[in-house]
Formats: structure tokens, sequence, C-alpha cells
């Protein structure tokens, strides 16, 4: 029999504020708040004609779901199977299928800090790689796949509810890319889902927080806290600013504002468990490193040994038989431990320093601190932390199965269009995670200046309201058309990753830690693999610019008076609109000609004093629309000219 969890919430920051005697619309659908986590998956939904989130039970009464699932075999009657039941043969899971989202073709296997052992094919339809997974002779895409887990995320609200569900908002990390995001919007709408935003996971924390922690209509004066996240493979930092009823741009029911975010990809309860495993590993028979089910086993009692040492001084790690007639035993002690783990834990420190710095801030503006996930529970990390922050007391109020996917379910209702009586709702404002570049290049000879713009990192987002959607102007001098594409930058962490073992195989669960796959270069060595690349979202191509410039050439020959402006002539003046939707997904929206004109003196007249004057009309501007064609998405376009993309689009 299923269990129901009620939230304790009272009304969060997102529906505390409405007035009293309003009515509820029982026309108004359920919401769903999605955590939609690289390992797990949290549900929260507002029902008909609530303010409230509940948080949703899966089928063994748990929070929190494995973002696993299993395809039966064809010839097999068994229904596909999910979470912890989809285990059963985790040679043929799909798991981490999150990191596969809007990325290019690896031939590795490698995506993000994750190694996949299906068969990867790529897809080179349409002229740009996507990626094919293949297994039992069927061929699946990623967006497919994340929809599969969509579908049972909705089914599973839906059972909660009673009720057909469809609008949701989904949690993503921040530095997911425009790819990723499209390809994550795409999945949920193949699995039937209407997401009103994607919001940053930070952020829905935030949210959370506010609504539990803090009262707007009470707080004094701003408040500026830090949000440290700590997860099974990804740590980020948030700092938000948190203003009371009365501040913020809507003046009335006040603000939460991101200011700025820090992150590390491969920083996560996952790097800590594998340096557990490679201490092991120095100790143990050399053959064990080249056994599947004995390195399974060992890192299944290495994560074990972790949680023991949060809390202890001192673990023993015994496997029996690990290898035919070889048991083993070994004792760990938490400040041996410390040693290895003091690199992650500098890592940790500079995922915070990063969000301090990209907001223009210092550590002792910081006003309160609140950890989540399951990772920060390592002392070491607490520890430097306090020292990072002293003296404001680090806070573990929030719990970290339930704090997204709410804050998630806050901001569905904040934007789901249908009336559930009157909500007065903060401003929300995020940050824009990853620089964005703008490149530009001319066709037959045309030369475009400059040829590289960017939109940084940390341009404020507006999250609620529509109409201020972020758009960046860039004014380029071209000589004609022109191929404009959209990249989001690249990170160098600096730092390298050390495979711990010949075959890591992926393990779920409570001891779950990520792949990490065969080594080639040999046991315990290092490899560099802590830089991601740019990633081009989006090639656009500009048309009428060479037809616009022509008009004006021949307008200049037929009549003499006229004057072109400084920038006219032989280039044009075109700006180029690009726009960053609440979801964080950037394209290129709109592209203008800015014609300018100096008429010479066309009128002389006489005054009262016989005194001769010319009149001027002066300096005129047009704006001219010019034609936007996206010929091509991100990943892996050969160099095709301009004319033969705008025929494939």
């Amino acid at each position: 029999k299923e269990r129901r969890t009620m939230s304790l919430v009272a009304l969060p920051i997102l529906m505390s504020f409405f007035a009293v005697g309003s009515a509820h619309d029982n026309t108004a659908g359920a919401l769903l708040g999605i955590d939609f986590g690289s390992e797990w998956i949290k549900l929260s939904v507002i029902s008909q004609g609530s303010h409230r989130a509940d948080t949703i039970l899966n089928e063994n009464s748990e929070r929190k779901t494995m973002s696993a699932f299993l395809i039966p075999e064809p010839a097999s009657n068994y229904p596909r199977q999910f979470g912890e039941a989809a285990m059963v043969k985790p040679h043929k899971a799909f798991v981490y299928l999150r990191e596969l989202l809007g990325m290019e073709y690896n031939p590795n296997g490698t995506y993000g800090p994750h190694q996949f052992f299906h068969k990867m094919i790529p897809d080179c339809s349409s002229k740009f790689y996507k990626i094919k997974i293949m297994q039992d002779n069927q061929t699946y895409s990623p967006e497919y796949l994340n929809a599969m887990l969509l579908y049972y995320s909705k089914a599973r609200a839906e059972a909660h509810t009673g009720k057909n569900i469809s609008k949701c908002v989904i949690t993503v990390p921040p530095y997911f890319t425009s790819s990723q995001r499209l390809a994550l919007l795409s999945a949920a709408r193949i699995a039937g889902l209407k997401v009103l935003s994607l919001l940053n996971d930070g952020t829905a924390v935030a949210l959370k927080y506010a609504a539990e922690n803090l009262n707007l209509n009470t707080l004094r004066g701003n408040r500026t806290m830090l949000f440290f996240d700590m997860g099974a493979t990804g740590t980020k930092a948030t700092l938000v600013r948190f203003q009371p009823v009365g501040a913020g741009e809507t003046r009335s029911a006040g603000a939460v504002q991101v200011l700025g975010v820090g992150w590390d990809e491969e920083l996560g309860g996952a790097a800590f468990t594998a340096c557990v495993v490679q201490l092991l590993l120095r100790s143990a028979d050399p053959r064990v490193a080249r056994e599947r089910r004995a390195i399974t086993r060992l890192q299944k009692e290495a994560n074990k040994a972790k949680q023991v040492l949060s809390a202890n001084r001192e673990a023993v790690v015994t496997v029996d038989d690990l290898l035919p007639g070889l048991d083993f035993r070994h004792s760990l002690r938490r400040q041996d431990l410390e040693a290895e783990w003091e690199p992650l834990f500098a890592r940790a420190e500079q995922v915070v320093l990063d969000a301090v710095t990209a907001a223009g801030m210092t550590l002792d503006q910081v006003k309160g601190v609140e950890v989540t996930g399951g990772a920060w529970r390592v002392p070491g990390v607490q520890a430097r932390l306090a020292e990072l922050f002293f003296p404001v007391v680090i806070g573990k109020s929030l719990n970290a199965d339930e704090a997204a996917a709410e804050g998630a379910a806050m901001m569905a209702l904040a934007l789901d269009s249908t009336p559930r009586g009157r909500v007065r709702q903060p401003d929300v404002k995020d940050v824009l995670g990853r620089e964005l570049k703008l490149t530009a290049a001319g066709a037959l000879g045309a030369v475009v200046a400059p040829a590289v713009l960017f939109v940084p990192a940390g341009t404020t987002l507006h999250v609620l309201d529509a109409t201020k959607w972020t758009t960046i102007n860039f004014t380029l001098s071209a000589g004609g058309d022109f191929l404009a594409s959209l990249w989001c930058s690249g990170v160098e962490h600096g730092t390298t990753v050390k495979e711990i073992g010949w075959w890591a195989w992926p393990m779920l669960g409570w001891w779950s830690w990520p792949v990490l796959g065969w080594n080639p270069v040999g046991h315990g060595q290092s490899r560099s693999s802590r830089t991601s690349p740019e990633q081009l979202l989006g090639r656009y191509a500009i048309i009428g610019v060479a037809r616009s410039l022509g008009k004006e050439s021949r307008m200049g020959a037929e009549d003499k008076r006229l004057k072109l402006g400084p920038r006219a002539g032989a280039n044009a003046e075109v700006v180029v609109w690009v726009q960053i939707d609440r979801s964080g997904v950037a394209d290129i929206i709109r592209a203008e000609r800015i014609v300018r004109r100096t008429v010479p003196p066309f009128k002389t007249s006489t005054c009262s004093s016989g005194r001769k004057e010319e009149q001027f009309l002066g300096e005129v501007m047009e704006r001219q629309n010019l034609t936007v064609v996206r010929v091509g998405n991100g990943g892996g376009w050969s160099g095709l000219s301009l004319g033969e993309e705008a025929d494939a689009a």
C-alpha cells in the first residue's frame, strides 16, 4: 500500500503571500517538480486546488529513485524495470543517462565523469553528430531513453494524485549548456510533459529555504547566503541574495536573486570513494585490480567504510572470498584517508571561491551557509567550509531529498497561468552559468568585424517575467551575408583524475559510485580529463546584407545629395539579437541592418534681419530587417559553405 508524505512547509515563498479569502480554482491541474539528477530522481507535486508541495514516494516508500531502468529482451514479456529493480541485470541497465544529453559522440565512451559500456554509435543524420545507444540490436537516442525516466516520473506523480499531470519544472545543474537543456526539453516532450521552465538546482534549493527558514514579510534588509551542494558526482555552490517584501523590481513580494555560481562537474561522493578504493588496492593482491567481480565487491565495502569514517576514527574493511581462496581485511584510519582526500578538499574550496568571485563579493559578505547533498558529511569538507566562513555557523537544516524538487514545484506554481487564487510572487532572477561566444564569418570574401563577441557568465536571467527574457544586442560590420555561430565556453579545471583499476562496473544504490572504466595506460596512472571543450550551440545564416548594400549603392548613385554614413558604403552596420530564455537556452532571434543617412542643406531662407539661414535634415537612421536562418545545431558540422548550409536548411 502506497504511503504518502506531506511536506510541513506552510506555504512556500512563491505561495506564501496570497490574499485572505482567495478561492481555489478546481480547474487547475497538478504541477510537478522534478529534481532530475545524474544518479537520483526526486519528485514533488502541488495538487489540484492546492498551494502546498507534497513529496512523492516510489514503490519502495522511498523519497528518491535511482536514475536507472532496464529494457527487457525483445523476446521476453517482462515489463521495463525502473530504479533498484533495474539493477538485477547491471550489465544491461541504463544508468547516468542525463550525462548523454546534448553531447557529441565520443569514441572512447566517456561523457562527463562517466564511462558507458553500452555500444555507442554516431548518428550523422541532418549533418550533425548525435549519439545512438545499441542494445539487443536496437538503437536508442539519449532523448528517448531520458524520456522513459521522465515518463516514469510522470506516472508516479499521477498515481500519487489520481489526476493527469502535464506541467512541470525540471532542475538542471548550472553548468548545463543550451544543447543539453534543449535535449532535456525534447525528452520531456516525448514523455508528454510541458516544461514551464528548466531551473538551476541551486536556485530551486534557495526557494525551498526561503519558504521554510525565511519570512520575506518580516525580513529586515537583504540577506546573502551560499548554498553548497555536494552530490554523488558533482559539486555546486550558489550565492543568493534574499530581499524582503517591498524590495526588488516587483516592489511588493520581495526578491530571490542568484548572484554567482561555481561548480566542479567531477567532484562528489564518488571521487571520495574512488580514493578509498585506491588505498585498499595498494594493500590487496595485484590480481584484484584485474577481476571485475572483486573490484565490484571492493567498491561496495569502500563506500561503507567512507560512511563509517564520517562519524568514527577507524573502520575495518572485510571481504570474504574476494578472490578464490583469498579473504581481504584492512584497517582504515580517517587521518590516512584525509591525506588522500586533500586535493578533493581543495577543489571543494575552489568551488565556493568561484561562486563568491563570480558575484564580485568577498567571503565576509556571506551571512549564512546551507549544505545539501550527501557528500558534505565528509568531516574534511565540513571543516573546510567552517574555516572559510568562520564565524558563520554551517546550516544543515535542508532535506536534500526534498529541497530541490519542492523548489521546482514552487516555481511551477509561480509560472502556471491557470488561476489558483491570488498569489503574490517575488521577483526571481538566475544567472547564466557558462559564457557564450558569438563568432561571425563572411561569405565570398566578405569581412565581418569584430569576428568574436561574448555574453559573459553571470548574465542575469529573468525567470518569472517572460517579457524580460535576456536579450543581448551585438553590433557588427559586415560586407555581405554571413554566418553567425553561437558557442558555449569550455571549462579548464587544471587537475587530473586517476583511474582506479582495470574495470569499475556500474553500481547503483546507497553504495553507488560512477563508472570509471578500463584504464588503457595501466593501473593507478593519471589521465588529463579535467578540460571540457567549447560546444557549438547553433549556426545561423544572416541573409539580406548584400542585397541591402546593393540597394544603398544604387540609391547613392541616383541621388547625389545622399551621403552614406561612415559605417555604410563598403560595409553594413548589423545588429544581431541573442536571446536567453528562462530555461537558459540561447538563440539568435533577429538581425537588423542599421542604415544611417546624412542629407546636405536642402533649403535656404532669409530671415527678418536679412541673414540667410540653411535648414538641415541631419542624420536619419533606418532599421532594415534581415533574414535569420538556422542552418545547423551543435555538434560536428563539417566545413560547408554558406550556400550549401542554406540549401540544407
